[in-house]
């Protein structure tokens, strides 16, 4: 059985346990893992992430491979460090890690201001996309879209990329590189990607 399968097999299971609680408790339980993903980024990256996989032949929208201890590390390091510079190669998902840490700040406290950089704007853009999908497929049986704060309007907005949720006063933003570019702003978390 690959990793991947394990992964999907672990979510299949508590699901399967969760549907078999009965509606109080289901609810208790939300809230509880709610408090929990608040405080925990890493078992928020476990239990509620999901990526996507565009070269996958099936199943394109997968687990976070919570298996891949790299990715433990880079989390650790993110929560106690104010300052990372990650050298990677291709397909090593710091993107994706970095990209649900800073949605993780963003949905579970108030009065975040992150800022996703990159070459272009649209590049940028595409980054705070990956924010977008991570939002929109968060088990509903994890977390209720009712304990969640709401996108405004819905979606991202594309020019200028933003997610914001202003019942909370958060929001993640994409930015252009550039010497001028962030000057005017300041912002509680920066992921700067190639």
């Amino acid at each position: 059985m690959s990793n991947l399968d394990k992964l999907r097999e672990r979510h299949d299971l508590e699901k399967f346990a969760f549907s078999n609680l009965s509606d109080l408790e289901k609810a208790k339980h939300q809230v509880r893992m709610f408090s929990i993903y608040s405080k925990n980024p890493w078992r928020f990256q476990e239990d509620c992430v999901f990526t996507l996989n565009q070269v996958a032949q099936d199943n394109a929208v997968q687990p976070y491979p919570s298996n891949l201890e790299y990715l433990k590390l880079l989390t650790s390091l993110w929560l106690k460090e104010l300052l990372i510079a990650c050298p990677k190669s291709r397909r090593m998902f710091c993107s994706w890690n970095f990209i649900s840490l800073y949605l993780g700040d963003t949905i579970f406290r108030q009065g975040r201001f992150n800022a996703f950089v990159s070459k272009k704007e649209d590049d940028a853009g595409d980054l705070v996309g990956r924010a977008e999908f991570i939002y929109r497929n968060i088990p509903e049986w994890r977390i209720p879209k009712a304990l969640l704060p709401k996108l405004k309007n819905g979606r991202m907005s594309k020019q200028p990329p933003i997610m914001e949720f202003e019942e909370i006063n958060s929001k993640i933003q994409g930015m252009p590189q550039g010497a001028d570019q962030l000057r005017q702003y300041t912002f509680s978390g920066i992921l700067a990607d190639e």
